[in-house]
């Protein structure tokens, strides 16, 4: 057995001493400084899981690289392979590596109204690096899984998908790169273009027959290092041209702070709908610990903040509605004074006549709030987001284990509720979604009294 080299034993104390600083500071702090500590420290695992990842991906494809070196070839057409496709090659990974690396760094410094050329680079790597990751664990672990066992019973054919990509190590990189561009360039196609508009439909008893009434949902505009305000007045020309009559903005609206994106956010003051723009908090606006600022920015722009509380309407067409919106579930453990997530409170007013929609970002909230029995059976409909139905498609399996519902409309019959989850209008981080389209759900409530 071989030594552990020094500086693989000097990263662990130091990744160690990191962390329990960390902790220790987070311990002793509270409010926004803990919102902003708790970030840092959620940035710390991330660059250190992608160097872990990086690692991997370049030994993986520098030892396969290896191959080009065939000592049948001459010398001289050796060093000319060895020049133009190894080296070369480990130089561009190597590049590409660093890039992805550096995205989280736009989350960090001062942003413009665009999207920068370097941000959106250095993103669309960050998702590129994250496909390539995964798709090539996946095909290391079907070969050991699949591969091994039957090599060594004697049963593998040698001209099984398996033999080949086990004896063709350099192959199966090329592959894996080859799958990661095709899902890549799904990807960008979909954030590249307008978001999809999602028609959908429900009937309620609270409304009488004709007392029809529409509903956009705009959850995860995310705007940020990878969303800028052109990206935002097509948002609004989209939910705009599909004349709702209440627009709600489920959480996730930024990735920043006020004084950097207000100019990107600005388009959101010309929505548009006969009953108002509502908006309720996401996780992601108590990151950066400035969400009151965020308040004061939307109320310019004339939209309703639900902080914890109602607003009733009164429909043209007759009926009542009350519109609710409650703090993420994310406030119930940052302890930030002034926030946390209360749907009684939110509730508080709503009449038993009037149809209930409640804003609750994460669909694990609306679950908690529909298991309150001060509560539940009194909602008529949640709004929701945040899953943005995986985003990229290897991840459907996890959101689909951690979220109790996932994407679309759906009727909880204990309580008589119906929850609607967008996939989000936007995205989170990089430009890239090959799972599922970017999207405006609109959604029209019927009367049937």
């Amino acid at each position: 057995m071989g030594r552990i080299p020094k500086w693989s034993i000097f990263a662990g104390i130091l990744i160690v001493l990191i962390e329990i600083a960390f902790i220790a500071w987070r311990l002793n702090i509270t409010g926004i400084a803990h919102a902003q500590v708790v970030r840092f420290h959620s940035l710390f695992h991330l660059e250190l899981a992608m160097s872990i990842g990086s690692f991997y991906i370049f030994s993986r494809f520098s030892s396969a690289l290896t191959s080009l070196n065939d000592g049948r070839l001459r010398n001289l057409q050796r060093r000319w392979a060895q020049i133009c496709l190894t080296d070369v090659m480990r130089a561009v990974l190597l590049l590409f590596l660093v890039l992805a690396q550096g995205s989280f760094a736009f989350y960090m410094i001062r942003l413009k109204s665009e999207v920068s050329t370097q941000a959106f680079i250095c993103l669309v790597c960050l998702a590129g690096f994250i496909h390539l990751f995964v798709f090539t664990l996946l095909s290391d672990l079907l070969v050991s899984i699949l591969y091994v066992p039957l090599k060594l019973g004697g049963q593998l054919p040698e001209t099984s998908w398996c033999s080949f990509l086990a004896d063709h190590r350099l192959k199966q990189i090329i592959f894996v790169t080859v799958i990661t561009v095709f899902f890549m360039s799904i990807g960008l196609f979909r954030t590249l273009t307008p978001p999809t508009v999602v028609e959908e439909s429900l009937r309620t008893n609270k409304l009488k027959s004709g007392s029809d009434f529409s509903i956009a949902l705009l959850s995860d505009l995310h705007i940020g290092p990878s969303v800028g305000r052109s990206r935002v007045q097509t948002i609004v020309d989209t939910v705009n041209g599909a004349e709702p009559d209440l627009i709600a903005i489920s959480g996730d609206l930024a990735d920043g702070f006020v004084t950097d994106l207000a100019d990107a956010a600005r388009p959101l003051c010309n929505l548009k709908s006969k009953y108002g723009v509502y908006f309720a908090t996401g996780n992601h606006e108590y990151y950066h610990g400035n969400v009151e600022e965020w308040f004061a920015f939307l109320e310019s722009c004339n939209i309703t903040i639900l902080h914890n509380k109602n607003q009733r309407v009164q429909l043209a067409s007759g009926g009542s509605l009350c519109v609710a919106g409650i703090d993420d579930l994310i406030t119930l453990r940052l302890h930030l004074q002034g926030h946390g997530m209360n749907p009684r409170q939110a509730l508080a007013g709503c009449q038993k006549s009037d149809f209930v929609l409640l804003l609750a970002h994460q669909p694990n909230a609306a679950k908690y709030v529909l298991t309150d029995p001060a509560v539940n059976g009194n909602v008529d409909l949640v709004l929701s987001g945040h899953t943005h139905n995986g985003q990229f498609i290897f991840f459907k399996p996890v959101v689909h284990l951690a979220n109790a519902w996932v994407h679309g409309l759906y009727w909880n019959a204990p309580t008589n509720t119906h929850i609607l989850v967008s996939a989000g209008v936007d995205y989170f981080g990089p430009p890239v979604r090959t799972s599922g389209h970017c999207e405006v759900v609109k959604l029209t409530v019927s009367g049937r009294a």
